[in-house]
């Protein structure tokens, strides 16, 4: 049996992923990356064509399955169920789209409008949670209009921003 020396990376949501060898693998839709003790070890199964499922085994090993986007960013840590949690990112990313950009941007880093602040960086900071808790104290928008699922799904994209 193969014996491998595995590194973690360090990451951070919103910042590029520092392996710049693997930036093949999202450059036609968001990837998956799942981090393997061997080259053989079963993958997630993600039934969903608008993502890349990829192990990793060998080198520098992410410290949890990854979501990378389409430029290279990393946008989620994957910690539970990772269909769902892919699943959400996209449902949030939907949402966000339709009621968050126009004020911060499709980045988040818009700061034009008035009273609007920067989400870049903002998972690093602040829990899920804590991030749907600063949205309605700050009043400019009313999440009662979304269920439960979808201020999660909001939640986990505006992290990774």
């Amino acid at each position: 049996m193969a014996q491998f020396l595995i590194a973690l990376l360090a990451l951070t949501l919103g910042a590029p992923y520092p392996d710049a060898k693997l930036a093949h693998l999202w450059r036609d839709k968001p990837v998956l990356l799942v981090p393997q003790a061997t080259c053989d070890a079963p993958l997630p199964r993600i039934a969903d064509t608008r993502i890349h499922v990829v192990g990793i085994c060998k080198g520098t090993l992410p410290p949890a399955p990854v979501l990378v986007d389409t430029s290279g960013i990393v946008r989620r840590m994957v910690h539970e169920d990772a269909a769902a949690e892919v699943r959400a990112w996209f449902d949030g990313q939907s949402i966000y789209r339709a009621q968050c950009a126009r004020c911060h941007g499709d980045d988040g880093a818009d700061t034009t409008y008035p009273g609007t602040r920067a989400l870049t960086g903002i998972g690093n900071r602040h829990s899920e949670d804590e991030i749907l808790e600063l949205v309605r104290r700050a009043g400019f928008v009313d999440l009662h209009q979304l269920d439960e699922h979808s201020r999660r799904a909001l939640a986990i994209y505006v992290s990774g921003l």
